[in-house]
């Protein structure tokens, strides 16, 4: 239960947003390295898996 609200909250946040929107742009690799450590960014990949 947890994990899905943490990952309904990237699923909302503008940053991953814009980041999952546009893959080529050199802030989406920014926040790549970002979402290493941010534990909503995990929970929305281990959702997606």
């Amino acid at each position: 239960m947890v994990t899905k609200i943490l990952a309904f909250i990237c699923q909302i946040c503008p940053l991953c947003i814009f980041a999952r929107v546009f893959p080529g742009f050199k802030f989406t690799g920014i926040m790549d390295e970002l979402g290493k450590n941010c534990s909503f960014c995990r929970a929305y990949k281990k959702m997606k898996k």
